[in-house]
């Protein structure tokens, strides 16, 4: 029968199960651990109506902050299945080796995820300010002529919105990787999720748990920075690391 997995750990990882409520819900049997020489997998039953609900979210993400809070944890995406107990034990047996090592890698850190944000109307006008030839071609009444100058000009616009966004960006991920033991860079462009403002910077870092008030601090300061140009700054963490499990080839 298929299994839900929620995380792989070291073998030598607490796995306090006990209280901890999977996907399944209350109705569901407990939480269960399969264990390898070299590490361990925590497993449950796979609910009949699985679905990308925000209640299941949540509950595999309780999950996972319960475990990362014990030990090192490879945590798996939302809605990984396995065939059966068996089969996750071929696993471990199998990428052992590779699992430990990248849990020992882990060990005492956490991600942050950081997304900029940054309205159309901000980014324009930004742009406008810091390109002179723009701010000449405005005055001159570009904006209102024929179509060819205004294309030009709207895509003159563009691209220093896109430079001036990759700067940002840039910045962003210098001041965090100074603080941070691994990084990684997520998707853009997308619109920002109740707004209309565009993400232009979704970035993961891998921080060490002792290091985590001097990486708040840090996006606290390049957050202020960016302030006056419209930019809103989210920091999500601490998080279990998710964008850092490297599995795929492994072992």
């Amino acid at each position: 029968m298929a299994v839900y997995v929620y995380a792989v750990t070291t073998a030598d990882h607490p796995l306090r199960l006990d209280g901890l409520q999977g996907v399944g819900g209350q109705e569901a049997p407990p939480l269960r651990a399969v264990r390898g020489a070299e590490a361990a997998a925590v497993i449950g039953e796979v609910p009949e109506a699985l679905r990308v609900k925000r209640r299941h979210l949540m509950a595999h993400h309780k999950v996972l902050t319960a475990l990362t809070e014990q030990g090192p944890v490879l945590p798996m995406r939302f809605g990984v299945l396995a065939e059966d107990d068996t089969s996750v034990q071929e696993d471990l047996d199998r990428r052992g080796e590779a699992y430990r090592e990248r849990l020992e890698e882990l060990r005492g850190k956490v991600e942050y995820r950081v997304r900029a944000e940054q309205s159309e109307d901000d980014a324009v006008q930004s742009a406008v300010r810091g390109d002179a030839e723009v701010r000449r071609l405005v005055a001159a009444g570009v904006a209102e002529g024929p179509m060819q100058g205004r294309i030009a000009l709207g895509e003159r616009v563009q691209a220093d919105v896109e430079e001036a966004h990759r700067r940002m960006r840039d910045r962003i991920a210098g001041t965090l990787q100074a603080v941070s033991a691994d990084s990684t860079a997520g998707g853009a462009g997308l619109a920002a999720p109740g707004s209309a403002a565009q993400v232009f910077a979704d970035l993961s870092f891998l921080v060490e748990q002792e290091r985590s008030g001097e990486f708040a601090q840090a996006a606290r300061q390049i957050a202020d920075a960016l302030a006056a140009e419209g930019v809103r700054l989210n920091v999500d963490g601490p998080l279990p690391p998710y964008s850092f499990t490297d599995l795929e080839g492994r072992g």
